[in-house]
């Protein structure tokens, strides 16, 4: 039985051992959860050289293209 305890109260549970997969991706370690998914999660952001650091802001390459063709429309008249 272990338990934690803090200014809400303690919780009691039981220990559980258990091993997750992991392996490197270009020279980031990554850990599988086996999710349906099959989502690999970092072992830290990207940019990070510790597992505590935030790493670096990135935009998804989808929110870069809908932002080009809005930069298109508004500068360019192009649409209209």
């Amino acid at each position: 039985m272990i338990y934690s305890t803090n200014q809400n109260g303690t919780v009691y549970g039981e220990e559980r051992v258990f091993t997750t997969k992991s392996g490197y991706i270009s020279g980031h370690k990554y850990v599988y959860l086996e999710l349906p998914s099959g989502t690999k999660w970092s072992m830290r952001n990207m940019g990070a050289t510790q597992e505590c650091e935030d790493g670096d802001f990135l935009l998804g390459a989808n929110f870069l293209l809908r932002m080009s063709i809005l930069v298109l429309i508004v500068l360019h008249g192009i649409g209209r």
